[in-house]
């Protein structure tokens, strides 16, 4: 079954938003402590009683379930993580801290004394560290550090009783998509859109995209109406659904060739020369699809310690935790289990159960036909075998014990006489 993903929103001004953090046993983010017997930054040890862990991994995808919403993924995007730690902070949350997010565990045995942003491109943020790149953490990621004087606590985070930073707080979801087999996620300028009705209708927007709300102007009365219910096509051969309240819920190319077409048209000299390079950068990427149809990308082998990624609305991000069925591009199947940053725990080639009771049915078949075929090649020795003998026994003049008569053989046959030559003989 596949999950759907939802990306958490935060604003600036409501009270949505991260108000505790929590040492846990499991985090949420699946990034635990970094624990180090050496004094350097992002470490602790026993002197200094300082824990260093993930607080929001950015791009990771976090299984969860309510009665509300069933089973899903939710995902921090970077713009989102800088918000919810500026509010942390102004709002003065960052001295809340409990044990396994229990309210009636709420402890004074640890302090707040250190918080960045981590990213590997922006040469003006701290870069992911040393101890923290077997995390494969996406830019954005934010990391804390903790001054730990509670003795029970300290023993607990050393001896493996907390193994991680779990925030809590007030968010709200907004369903993004994962790009599809058949499915390459689109944005453009359109005007014209065709509904499945087949009548043109002219929209209000000059840009379409994904989670947008879509208006047009009624012809008759000139009012500005929300675009009705329904599945579009632009004139570009791009596909747009749209919902209830007139939101595009996915825009995407159905179709290659209008796909290619698009991406051509107008191009400048320039932009067909930067296109060409881009297509290569793409194609260091290998894809594959899972078994429900989501296409997931990685460099190289697809092998123990390779990260692989989805895409979601044209960003990369780790693929979920746990047990994938994958079809590479050459036709093989893998099965793969993915560690909580995407990366590749063990795989190995995947056989149906199925197939193999087929080719279990079809190996007894064909030893039934051998074994039969075996019978009947005895059999036709062993009659081949009694011909011989008949043969023989023919031929020596046995077969019905007819010897020659030699007695008869010299004495002359009497001849017959007719009455005519009866009635001569007589006178």
């Amino acid at each position: 079954m596949e999950l759907p993903f939802y990306k958490i929103v935060v604003n600036e001004n409501d009270e949505t938003g991260v108000d505790f953090n929590a040492f846990v046993d499991a985090p949420a983010h699946m990034k635990g402590f970094i624990a180090f017997n050496d004094a350097v930054r992002y470490s602790f040890n026993d002197e200094k009683r300082i824990v260093t862990g993930v607080m929001i991994s950015t791009g990771t995808p976090i299984y969860r379930r309510d009665e509300q919403m069933g089973e899903h993924y939710v995902v921090f995007d970077a713009p989102t993580v800088d918000i919810i730690r500026k509010k942390f902070f102004k709002q003065g949350y960052n001295t809340n801290l409990n044990e396994d997010h229990d309210p009636n565990k709420v402890t004074q045995g640890a302090t707040l004394i250190d918080s960045y942003i981590v990213s590997n491109s922006d040469p003006k943020l701290p870069s992911v560290p040393e101890a923290f790149e077997h995390m494969k953490l996406q830019d954005g990621s934010w990391i804390a550090s903790y001054y730990v004087s509670d003795d029970a606590l300290w023993n607990g985070v050393k001896e493996g009783k907390f193994n991680g930073f779990s925030v809590e707080g007030w968010f709200d979801k907004k369903q993004i998509n994962i790009k599809h087999e058949g499915m390459q996620l689109a944005k453009g300028k359109f005007n014209q859109v065709t509904s499945i009705t087949k009548w043109d209708v002219a929209i209000d927007q000059k840009e379409i995209k994904e989670g947008e709300k879509l208006t047009r102007t009624d012809s008759f009365d000139g009012k500005v109406i929300r675009l009705e219910q329904g599945e579009y096509t632009t004139k570009e051969g791009v596909n747009i659904l749209v919902d209830a309240d007139g939101v595009v819920q996915k825009m995407g190319f159905k179709d290659q060739q209008n796909k290619s077409k698009m991406k051509n048209k107008n191009k400048s000299i320039l932009d067909k020369v930067k296109a060409l390079f881009e297509d290569e950068e793409k194609q260091k990427f290998a894809e594959a699809t899972t078994a429900e149809g989501v296409v997931v990308m990685y460099d190289g082998e697809l092998a123990v310690g390779t990260q692989v990624f989805i895409e979601a609305e044209g960003e990369q991000m780790p693929a979920p935790e746990g047990d994938h069925q994958l079809t590479l591009e050459d036709g093989s199947v893998k099965l793969i289990t993915l560690d909580g940053s995407g990366v590749v725990a063990t795989v190995e080639d995947f056989k149906e159960e199925e197939s193999a009771a087929e080719e279990s049915e079809m190996s007894e078949e064909v030893m039934a036909a051998m074994e039969l075929m075996a019978t009947e090649i005895r059999a036709l020795k062993e009659s081949n075998e009694n011909f011989k003998k008949e043969l023989k026994s023919i031929k020596e003049g046995e077969k019905f014990k007819a010897k020659p008569n030699k007695a008869a053989a010299g004495k002359e046959e009497k001849k017959k006489l007719t009455v005519s030559e009866l009635l001569k003989g007589s006178k």
